[in-house]
């Protein structure tokens, strides 16, 4: 019978290179991938937060509050703290990129139709600020309703460390929406729907453009 061989060093050694390679391809995606992943959890704990905030008002017939730690990036309810993921923090933009219904809201704001609206749209967080503790709060009625006028838009800004963000509005009627955007992409809602009408306005202006001075040629 014809004996076996095993494998000699230099099969070993090409072995270890080619799976060196494939792993030092692959991690750049997975760690980009393991950030994106935390940053939809850290979304999906504070719109939870938001949500158990609203039924334990009404369940308690009391007023509930959800506080938000911008420097230690976290979130408390019911007297139970949850930190961000890491990587994830409460961050204000530089851009004035914005989503649409926080810009709107922070017209309402300037302009003063919305009395107590914030009118800086690009703040981190948007909630009313308490100087005791330096934590914003978000405050529902004993009908789980946000304490705030009629109309008042509130939100703030999640980001993780590619750029990524994630923007989460809290309305009067007690409604959120989260806004997400990826680099240069515009802004989209959980439906994927364009959320910057601004992008929309300058993709058809350069389309327009292309178009007249094809005609033109």
């Amino acid at each position: 019978m014809k004996k076996e061989q095993g494998y000699t060093a230099f099969e070993m050694l090409t072995a270890t290179a080619v799976i060196g390679v494939a792993v030092a391809a692959a991690t750049p995606s997975v760690i980009k991938a393991n950030r994106s992943y935390k940053l939809n959890a850290a979304t999906q704990e504070v719109t939870q937060a938001f949500q158990s905030a609203k039924y334990e008002a009404i369940r308690n017939n009391s007023s509930q509050t959800v506080l938000i730690d911008k420097t230690n990036n976290t979130i408390t309810i019911n007297g139970r703290t949850i930190r961000l993921p890491e990587g994830v923090s409460f961050q204000t933009q530089s851009s004035s990129d914005i989503p649409d219904e926080i810009k709107s809201a922070a017209v309402n704001g300037g302009n003063g139709t919305v009395s107590g609206q914030e009118s800086n749209e690009k703040l981190a967080v948007s909630f009313p600020y308490r100087e005791s503790d330096g934590k914003y709060v978000a405050t529902f009625n004993s009908r789980g309703m946000p304490s705030v006028q009629p109309g008042t838009v509130n939100w703030l800004y999640l980001v993780n460390p590619d750029g990524e963000k994630v923007a989460i509005t809290l309305s009067s009627a007690g409604s959120t929406n989260t806004w997400r955007k990826n680099g240069s992409d515009s802004w989209k809602d959980s439906s994927g729907r364009n959320g910057d009408s601004s992008s929309t306005s300058t993709s058809r202006s350069t389309s327009g453009t292309s178009s007249n001075s094809g005609t033109g040629s």
